[in-house]
């Protein structure tokens, strides 16, 4: 009599995460559900945890990026109060992951502090 090809492969293991005992299917399962999974790599897999992470070799973009999904936007321009849509600044210019390295600007106060408004004046 032939075996099925999934029998024998059920075995009992414990989740990484909440340390349920759970039956697995596949000899390579580590968590009992997604849930546990997502809960599991979003704690342990952070930062310089993380395999793709950069640190200081990241560029201006995905720092911007980094400093975005991190520290949300305020309402309006940090300098003239308007309500246009905001860019991130750099006040030291080194783009640091650190909020207190950025401003918040309307696209006018931003070419204001590059000095790139004085520029477009000449012409």
């Amino acid at each position: 009599m032939r075996v099925a090809w999934n029998k024998g492969l059920k075995t009992f293991k414990t989740c990484l995460n909440c340390k349920s005992v759970f039956r697995a299917m596949k000899t390579i399962n580590k968590f009992c559900n997604n849930k546990c999974m997502g809960e599991y790599y979003s704690k342990f897999r952070l930062r310089d945890k993380n395999p793709c992470w950069k640190g200081s070799k990241a560029t201006m973009v995905s720092i911007h990026e980094y400093v975005r999904r991190h520290y949300p936007p305020p309402e309006e321009c940090e300098i003239c109060k308007g309500f246009e849509t905001l860019s991130l600044y750099s006040k030291s210019r080194k783009h640091k992951r650190k909020r207190s390295d950025y401003l918040y600007l309307c696209r006018r106060c931003l070419y204001e502090k590059d000095g790139r408004y004085n520029n477009l004046k000449q012409y």
